[in-house]
């Protein structure tokens, strides 16, 4: 099947959870419009575009002699919350009070079937600039907060992707994603290997290492491109257009990566955070850092006295209180 757009929409001001619950089910993904307020994107767009830009300037053409945590994180194009501000606290709060006020915790409680936690090392800033064509997010599935997951009521894990500025043609790279049916292994398995660092991989799929060697990596993106090609004409694949302000949630177990594609000229800048269901506290899932979004329902108070069973429990009347007031 060719590549299409239309994916279910939805906007939480007066969707039916049901429909979302139902289309997540059955395709794997879902866009909510109109969720996010669009001036805190804003901003969000200014500090991962100050980070990304102070990465060029100290490590482009540079790598030689650093770490290679650094140089895979730079060159993978990811920044976390933490990175990206050093007024952390405040950007931290102010995040988790965005999400409340966008009305992914009603949803969110009936997909985990109670309360959730949003985790805050899984909120992950990204840039897909064509200046830097090799470094784009292959195809692969999430899994990332499986320790958490597999001590949920439920294992779902839930990603949501939202662009930090309007994705609304093709001049700018979009989120690529797989109908949850689709057999993309069996796809990569088909296509041409790489060998990177004596490690294999398709020419689309996530790879495990960045190329250090851009230049001479970029003799591979012709075929990359024809891959994409022939993925589109025989998967059932989904790049959606999404407005500033709108998202892609998608559960674990989906298929997805970078929409990129020969042409594209803008650079673009997006955040993704994960969540779970509320998890047991064991050894290895206590020191992970989130947010529970609980309800709790307030405790049952005794109904107040009335005024007469209070005057009655002090030994008095209305009478005598009138005689009082009267004297």
């Amino acid at each position: 099947m060719s590549l299409t757009f239309d994916s279910p929409r939805f906007s939480l001001r007066d969707a039916d959870l049901g429909a979302i619950e139902a289309a997540l089910a059955e395709i794997g993904h879902v866009v909510l419009d109109d969720l996010w307020s669009t001036p805190f994107l804003a901003a969000l767009r200014d500090l991962a575009e100050a980070r990304f830009r102070a990465g060029d300037e100290r490590y482009l053409g540079r790598l030689e002699g650093l770490p290679d945590s650094v140089i895979e994180t730079y060159l993978g194009g990811v920044a976390n919350l933490g990175d990206l501000a050093p007024d952390y606290p405040l950007w931290d709060a102010r995040f988790f009070s965005e999400v409340e006020r966008s009305g992914l915790p009603v949803l969110y409680r009936r997909l985990f079937y109670g309360d959730f936690v949003v985790s805050a090392n899984e909120r992950v800033f990204r840039r897909l600039d064509p200046k830097f064509p090799i470094r784009f997010a292959g195809l692969h599935c999430d899994g990332q907060l499986a320790p958490l997951s597999r001590e949920a009521r439920i294992p779902r894990e839930l990603t949501l992707w939202t662009p930090l500025q309007p994705c609304l043609d093709e001049s700018i790279g979009r989120l690529l994603l797989l109908h949850r049916d689709e057999d993309w292994q069996g796809f990569l398995a088909e296509g041409p290997q790489i060998d990177l660092a004596g490690v294999p991989f398709g020419a689309i799929q996530l790879r495990p290492h960045q190329f250090r060697d851009e230049a001479a990596a970029s003799a591979l993106l012709d075929e990359m491109h024809a891959q994409y090609g022939r993925l589109f004409a025989t998967r059932r694949c989904y790049a959606p257009h999404v407005p500033l302000g709108s998202a892609i949630l998608f559960d674990k177990d989906v298929p997805h990566g970078s929409y990129h594609r020969q042409g594209m000229a803008k650079p673009r800048y997006s955040m993704d955070f994960r969540a779970v269901a509320e998890y047991r506290s064991t050894p290895e899932t206590h020191a992970a850092p989130g947010r529970l979004f609980s309800m709790v329902a307030l405790p049952r108070e005794k109904a107040p006295h009335s005024l007469q069973s209070t005057l009655r429990r002090l030994g008095l009347s209305f009478a005598d209180m009138r005689r009082r007031r009267s004297s």
